[in-house]
Parts: C-alpha cells; sequence; structure tokens
C-alpha cells in the first residue's frame, strides 16, 4: 500500500520548502516555538533537523519537570 503525502493540495515533493523554513524561523524569532532538544533524521536533507515544539508544551512540560 503507497501512502501520497500532500501539503494543501500540492504534492509534497513540490512544496516550498525554503518557504516553510523561513516561517518556522520566524515561528522561532516570534518566541512561539522552540528547541525540542530532540532530533529526527531528514532523508530529504540527509541530516539530523531539529525538533520543535509550541512554546506553551515547552513551558507545561517545564513546569512538570519542576515539581
Amino acid at each position: 500500500m503507497s501512502t501520497k503525502f500532500e501539503f494543501g493540495s500540492r504534492p509534497l515533493n513540490e512544496v516550498d520548502h525554503d518557504a516553510i523554513e523561513e516561517a518556522i524561523r520566524d515561528l522561532a524569532r516570534e518566541g512561539l516555538i522552540v528547541d525540542s532538544g530532540h532530533r529526527r533524521w531528514s532523508e530529504r536533507t540527509r541530516s539530523y533537523q531539529i525538533v520543535w515544539v509550541a512554546r506553551e508544551f515547552a513551558d507545561r512540560d517545564q513546569q512538570k519537570k519542576l515539581h
């Protein structure tokens, strides 16, 4: 069984990855997402990539660790 991934109405292999990376940088700059400390392997870039998490969830997880 084959799985076809899509981003909106465009096949994933046609997605503008540079635009996505710029959007992620913008979210990080605004403090809406933070580095989770985890990495995942990307076959596309053949490198480890940051796993981002919403600031809200990172703050909640940090609070749990303190208690």
